[in-house]
């Protein structure tokens, strides 16, 4: 008689498989079992097929089974005792392998005792937590889109597909890098699909030192060192949401550095699908200091130092917002350092009507703060470039608010002494919109709407452009609620030139250049000028002490007598009466004895002196008083209080005054 015993020798192997496909490849659940099968005397059992069956226990000894090879015994080959076979194969093991497992095997209807305890390969360990310094390596398909790619699944709640955390006062959150040279490589790719979550988040713990939330870096004239995408489209969505408190830290830091002269490179590149999210979302909360919310700069001449875009087409969706609660710090702030090619400091672009391709706002009520500033020291640069594609709605290219007495709502300075460079150039397609809309809340102090200054002999303070040939369009539109403030303010600040304060240019023959709404004064001559033989020459406009309407015309003395009827729509214009009446000047034509004017206050008569009955004509200038304005004569005109033609002695405080600006 046969005796079976417990096999003499086992081996146990846990699998554990790491696989980078295009596929998610899970860990294989067999196990590889090997043993041997004696007699009581401790021979080998002759060879053949034995039914064997193997369950598996989380205890020792009684309890229930957690997993069994099948309601039928396996048939397994023995060879000098010998046998090995994959448990699992008929039935996978599907158990966490997080606990104390026994395993129990019947053979030929008898079970062995005791039950045998599991146990693990060393490598297996790794299955518990990566340790620091971990390495993990593969080679990566095509159609694969990163070494390793994190995603939070979880729809709710404050969910992150990756989050990193340094406390080092020189580390670095999460770093990633895309080394390859070419190819829309990422750096650092995050995605969520919780209405709440983030994509990437990191944070800079430490308060010093040149610490980043997180740092992306890429080689690839068309990759990005920095790529979010939030794809939930509603909720406070973020395509990257960081945050640093160091003073002289910042929030997010990426750097495009490709410096080859082709290629659309990125420093950071964000993406929102959510009509209330945020392309970029970043928040200097330091009060002190030149704290930056964004930061971006690139050395590509065709390149971006910070480029936002909301892909939302209604909705009040924002590019790029930028805020800082510092009185000396910027809510954006963006560098090109090539000074050549047509590069921007910072471009904004939003598709929603009433979206903003940059906002910005300093919420400090004092100070130099700044909603927007851009600097550019190309020839053919700009500080600040914004542009609006919608063509209906009240869309904005740049709209910059201000809070403080002594703030900007916008402020562009070109530094480029030569060429046709702007502080700031803004268009607008929109035949309802505006290329520059500009407003100074505060009602008192000499605050601006807009303020331009430029020191180039052929440049613009201001430049205002409306591409739409129809419709109420405003090249410049300024609005000031202040007692004493300007709508518009202009300062051609050299002192030879053919320079102007304001210029304003239309090509529509029914438009006008410039349109004022309101009274017009001013120190200087009012002008037209017309082609000549000489050139162009100025012709001039009379004065007058009082605001008086005039009209000229011809008639004929008929037996010594004529009666004029005026226009009617000139008299719609103008006050006739007893106390305004009409002043007529008429001049003959020919000889006769001379005549006198009875007027009346829709026309007037002219007879012949001595009843006499001549027929000959003449010629009439008719003046009335302009309707509404009977009263005005040489009025006082406080606006030109400060004036320097009229009194020069003010003009080196004026000088002083734009030193400061």
């Amino acid at each position: 008689m046969v005796r079976f015993t417990y096999p003499r020798y086992t081996s146990m192997l846990f699998v554990l498989v790491l696989l980078t496909s295009a596929v998610h490849a899970d860990i294989p659940k067999i196990i590889n079992y090997q043993g041997q099968l004696t007699d009581a005397s401790g021979n080998p059992v002759p060879d053949g097929t034995y039914e064997m069956e193997f369950s598996i226990y989380n205890v020792e000894t009684g309890g229930a089974y957690l997993w069994s090879s099948g309601t039928v015994p396996l048939d397994v080959e023995v060879n000098g005792g010998v046998f090995g076979l994959f448990l699992g194969e008929s039935n996978p093991i599907d158990l966490p392998f997080d606990e104390g497992y026994w395993l129990q095997i019947e053979v030929e209807g008898e079970l062995l005792s005791p039950r045998e305890r599991f146990g693990s390969v060393g490598y297996a360990y790794m299955a518990s937590g990566l340790v620091a310094g971990t390495e993990i390596s593969g080679e990566i398909e095509d159609d694969t889109y990163a070494g390793l790619k994190i995603v939070n699944t979880a729809t709710a709640s404050f969910g992150f597909g990756l989050y990193g955390e340094s406390a080092s006062s020189h580390g670095v959150g999460v770093f990633g890098r895309a080394s390859a040279a070419t190819g829309f490589s990422r750096g650092v790719e995050g995605e969520t699909i919780s209405p709440d979550g983030v994509g990437v988040s990191g944070r800079a713990l430490a308060t010093t030192g040149d610490s980043y939330g997180v740092m992306g870096e890429c080689y690839s004239n068309s990759g990005i060192g920095i790529y979010g995408i939030a794809a939930s489209t509603d909720g406070y969505t973020y395509g990257g949401w960081f945050d640093h408190s160091g003073s002289e830290g910042a929030a997010v830091y990426g750097q495009s550095t490709n410096t080859s002269t082709n290629g659309t490179t990125y420093g950071g590149r964000f993406t929102c699908y959510s009509e209330y999210g945020y392309g970029v979302f970043a928040n200097a909360t330091a009060t002190t200091g030149p704290a930056i919310g964004v930061h971006g700069s690139s050395n590509s001449p065709d390149g971006k130092g910070v480029y936002g875009q909301v892909s939302a087409s209604t909705g009040s969706s924002i590019g790029v917002y930028g805020r800082s609660e510092s009185t000396s710090g910027t809510g954006v702030l963006g560098a090109v350092w090539t000074t050549t090619g047509t590069t921007n400091g910072v471009k904004g672009e939003a598709s929603s009507f009433d979206g903003r391709g940059v906002y910005g706002r300093a919420t400090a009520t004092s100070g130099n703060a700044y909603g927007v500033y851009g600097t550019s020291a190309s020839l053919s640069g700009c500080g600040v470039y914004g542009e609006v594609y919608s063509n209906t709605g009240n869309t904005c290219g740049v709209k910059g608010e201000s809070s403080s007495t002594s703030g900007r709502g916008v402020f562009g300075y070109t530094s480029a002494n030569t060429g046709t460079t702007y502080g700031g150039r803004f268009e607008s397609e929109s035949t309802n919109g505006r290329g520059v809309y500009a407003v100074a809340a505060a009602s008192t102090g000499s605050t601006y709407g807009v303020f331009g200054a430029n020191l180039s002999t052929s440049g613009c303070g201001v430049y205002g452009s409306t591409a739409a040939t129809e419709g109420m369009t405003n090249g410049i539109m300024g609005r000031s609620y202040s007692s004493s403030g300007r709508g518009v303010y202009g300062h051609a600040a050299a002192t030879s030139g053919v320079n102007y304060g304001v210029r304003g240019s239309t090509n529509s023959q029914s438009g006008y250049g410039v349109y004022y709404s309101g009274g017009l004064a001013g120190t200087g001559t009012k002008s037209c000028v017309i082609r000549t033989s000489q050139g162009p020459t100025l012709m001039y406009c009379q004065e007058s002490p009082e605001n008086w309407f005039e009209d000229f015309g011809e008639g004929w003395l008929s037996h010594g007598r004529c009666h004029i009827d005026l226009d009617p729509l000139f008299l719609e214009t103008v006050t006739i009466d007893d106390q305004n009446p009409m002043k007529v000047f008429v001049e003959l034509g020919d000889d006769c004895n001379g005549v006198f004017v009875r007027r009346g206050q829709t026309g007037f008569d002219v007879i012949e002196l001595g009843s006499g009955n001549s027929s000959v004509p003449f010629c009439y200038r008719v003046v009335a008083k302009r309707k509404g304005f009977e009263k005005e004569r040489m009025d006082y005109c406080s606006a030109a209080e400060s004036d320097v033609f009229l009194y020069p002695e003010l003009k080196e405080d004026e000088k002083e005054m734009m030193i400061d600006e």
